[in-house]
């Protein structure tokens, strides 16, 4: 009888982990496609389904002109940090990542592989497409596992976009998004 409730057990916390994993995947994939979308179109992100939430203070940026607002899918464990950052010459540059919320939530290495396969498998349509192009200036940050893809256009505001994937293999760090590099073509806005 022991044996049977252990196993009981044992397949609820299997089947709730698989769940959360699926959740972390399509929520992945669904948060840094509007992120990238939005970027890379210069357009509003598009917030539809998703509720405000306070950036959380791990991930706040302090420096002056930087502004953030934070976007979650209900009982999700990824929100998107929406910002920009008023440069020196006045221009802007926009950036939306995606981070894990709780910085005492650890991707398991099952969840950590799931998420660089479906950035690989989105980077690979979009480089099929001719869309989009590695990003060769990349530079491994040991020991952050860092990835990353380029718009092969400028985006409409004349930025030069990168699309990025970083995380750690402890599991205790991991950030997405898509970013304007603050090339010289972006205009001000």
């Amino acid at each position: 009888m022991m044996a049977f409730k252990y196993i009981l057990v044992m397949l609820g916390f299997c089947m709730a982990s698989a769940a959360n994993a699926q959740n972390i995947e399509t929520d992945f994939v669904t948060l840094l496609e509007r992120c990238r979308s939005s970027i890379e179109d210069a357009t509003p992100l598009d917030i539809t389904g998703l509720q405000s939430i306070k950036v959380q203070p791990d991930h706040l940026n302090s420096k002056q002109g930087y502004y953030q607002e934070g976007w979650i899918l209900p009982d999700s464990d990824l929100y998107i940090i929406w910002a920009s950052a008023t440069l020196k010459d006045g221009r802007k540059t926009h950036v939306c990542k995606v981070t894990i919320r709780s910085s005492q939530r650890i991707l398991e290495p099952t969840e950590q592989a799931a998420l660089i396969r479906l950035f690989l498998i989105r980077q690979t349509e979009l480089i099929g497409a001719k869309t989009h192009e590695l990003d060769r200036k990349l530079s491994p940050i040991p020991p952050i596992v860092n990835l990353g893809f380029l718009l092969s256009e400028l985006n409409p505001r004349g930025c030069r976009v990168v699309t990025f994937l970083a995380m750690t293999k402890e599991g205790d760090f991991f950030m997405t998004g898509s970013g304007e590099r603050a090339n010289a073509a972006c205009e001000e806005q």
